[in-house]
């Protein structure tokens, strides 16, 4: 009679070498989920570590950004600085320019203005760069959608003297970024825009309409200026 030892010993090493088949499809698995939502995780780690103060939790308020809207800005671990660490951060781009904010190896600075002439500019500071975040994280499908809504919106205001000067300056200091640019500045300051690029806004507002309220009021102090 042939023994039974063979065979059991064959079942335990079928048995081994299916739970390592098993074990290294499963770490094949989780190396391609973590690869493909690596900016998800690191934004998850960033946004739990980050502790705003009261002023940041105002201004997210204020600038009314959505739950979405706010786990980007905080995953970002904004900052409020001063003029000289904040000048260290954002250098200036090009002489007689004022720098209010910027988003810089995935960090937001927003530089402190406390000219209350001016008062909303750092929510809509804040929502500018946090827009610059969103940009960044965009798919190419999502990016070239976007690009081709904020370019019809772009051949619209480019008549505007001020904003064609505007758009022409970040031609010259940051070439290459306009739609990223236009991206945040007609999601900041631009009403009427067309509803398929006021839904994309809306996955990051509650409503938008508060910042372009708050934008309206301190930049009609600068049109006065010029004027």
């Amino acid at each position: 009679m042939q023994s039974a030892f063979p065979s059991n010993s064959r079942h335990k090493k079928n048995h081994k070498l299916t739970r390592s088949l098993v074990a290294t499809i499963l770490l094949l698995g989780l190396s391609l989920l973590i690869a493909l939502n690596r900016q998800l995780i690191l934004d998850y780690i960033d946004f739990a570590t980050y502790k705003p103060d009261g002023v940041m939790s105002a201004i997210v308020q204020r600038a009314g950004l959505n739950n979405t809207g706010k786990f980007i800005f905080y995953a970002t671990q904004p900052e409020i600085e001063e003029g000289a660490q904040f000048n260290k951060k954002c250098a200036r781009l090009e002489e007689g320019t004022a720098v209010l904010g910027c988003y810089m190896s995935d960090k937001i600075y927003i530089y402190n203005v406390k000219d209350s002439r001016l008062d909303g500019i750092k929510e809509v500071t804040a929502a500018h760069e946090m827009l610059h975040a969103v940009y960044q994280r965009m798919s190419d499908a999502e990016r070239k959608k976007v690009n081709d809504l904020v370019e019809a919106e772009y051949a619209k205001l480019s008549a505007n003297p001020r904003f064609a000067d505007r758009m022409a300056f970040y031609a010259r200091t940051e070439p290459g970024e306009r739609d990223n640019e236009l991206h945040s500045i007609i999601g900041t300051e631009v009403s009427g825009i067309n509803p398929e690029l006021e839904i994309h806004y809306a996955k990051y507002f509650v409503d938008r309409s508060r910042i372009l309220d708050l934008f309206n009021g301190y930049n009609s102090v600068f049109v006065e200026i010029e004027a």
